[in-house]
C-alpha cells in the first residue's frame, strides 16, 4: 500500500490502513507500509500517531509495517499476517551501523497478529522502547516470540502489558 524511499519519510495522523495485501516474493521485504533501507543514512522514517492499521497481509516480513526507524504513538495494530517473521511489525537495524534503526511504541495496542514463523506481534533487531502499551493475543507459528521476538537488540518496556501471546512451536511467549 505504501513504500517510503530510503531517503524519505512517512507521517500519518488519525488515519487508517486496512485490508491490503502485499506480495513481496521475498523473505527480506514486505509490510503494508514498507520503509526502504539505506547504506548511507538511517533509511526511511515512519511516524504514525492515533491511527489504525489492521487486517493486512504480506507474503514477506512485517504484516503491517516493515522498516528501520519507526515511531507509533496512540495506535492500534491488529489482525495483520506475515508469511515470515513479524505478524504486525518487523523492524531492523539500518544497513549503516553508524545510524541504526529504532522502534518506539507509546500508548499503543498490538493485538491478534500472526507470523508464520517468529515474532507474532513484533520482530525487532534494533533498539526498541515500549511505553504504556499492550502486546496481546498474538501468535507465532515458529518457535519463538509469540508477542515479541528480540534479536541482537536492547529493548526497554515500561508500564506495558504483554499477555495472551502464543507460540505454536517449541518456544516461549
Amino acid at each position: 500500500a505504501v513504500t517510503v524511499s530510503s531517503s524519505g519519510s512517512f507521517t500519518m495522523k488519525n488515519g487508517e490502513v486496512r485490508y491490503n495485501f502485499t506480495d513481496s516474493n521475498s523473505s527480506n521485504m514486505g509490510g503494508t507500509i514498507y520503509g526502504e533501507p539505506s547504506h548511507n543514512n538511517q533509511g526511511a522514517i515512519i511516524d504514525i500517531s492515533e491511527s489504525i492499521i489492521s487486517d493486512n497481509k504480506t507474503t514477506g516480513i512485517g504484516g503491517a509495517i516493515c522498516g528501520w526507524t519507526v515511531t507509533l504513538d496512540g495506535c492500534t495494530i491488529e489482525r495483520n499476517v506475515s508469511s515470515y517473521n513479524g505478524g504486525a511489525l518487523y523492524i531492523r537495524s539500518s544497513d549503516n551501523q553508524l545510524t541504526p534503526g529504532k522502534l518506539t511504541i507509546k500508548s499503543s495496542t498490538i493485538a491478534y497478529n500472526t507470523a508464520e514463523l517468529d515474532g507474532g506481534g513484533i520482530y525487532v533487531n534494533t533498539d526498541c522502547t515500549i511505553v504504556d502499551s499492550e502486546i496481546s493475543n498474538n501468535d507465532a507459528k515458529g518457535t519463538t516470540g509469540g508477542g515479541v521476538y528480540v534479536q541482537n537488540a536492547d529493548v526497554t518496556i515500561t508500564g506495558s502489558k504483554i499477555n495472551g501471546n502464543e507460540v505454536f512451536g517449541s518456544g516461549s511467549q
